[in-house]
């Protein structure tokens, strides 16, 4: 519970200036890069963005989809949204698997330093689960 308070504070502390803009993977590097092993409220922090990137993504993109078929299943759907983002996380993955695909992405892409968050994270998610 503390460190979700922790990755709270942290959201709410990131710097934003009188415009309003998109975080980039700059934004987030010390936190899920230099200090994630020592430090746990950027433990706590980049988990907690890459757990809510995860899932914002994905069900935006799944509500999107049953918006323009309707009829289709859920099996139908799920196949569609994964095709559509062009990863498929396995089945029996966990949070820190993903997390951790999302921070060593981060480590190593010196590009996705200047992109949005959420390319950045769905890149990240290409490049260790490509859909078979």
């Amino acid at each position: 519970m503390r460190g979700l308070m922790m990755a709270a504070a942290l959201v709410l502390a990131v710097p934003i200036g009188a415009e309003s803009r998109e975080l980039k993977g700059r934004d987030v590097y010390s936190a899920c890069v230099t200090d994630y092993a020592n430090h746990e409220p950027s433990r706590a922090y980049c988990d907690a963005l890459a757990e809510g990137l995860s899932t914002g993504i994905y069900f935006g993109s799944y509500a999107t989809h049953y918006k323009l078929n309707a009829d289709a299943s859920w099996q139908e759907i799920g196949n569609s949204v994964a095709s559509s983002l062009g990863y498929c996380i396995p089945d029996g993955t966990v949070a820190a698997q993903v997390n951790k695909a999302f921070r060593d992405y981060l480590s190593w892409n010196e590009m996705a330093q200047n992109r949005t968050l959420p390319s950045v994270f769905a890149n990240a998610m290409r490049a260790k689960f490509p859909c078979d």
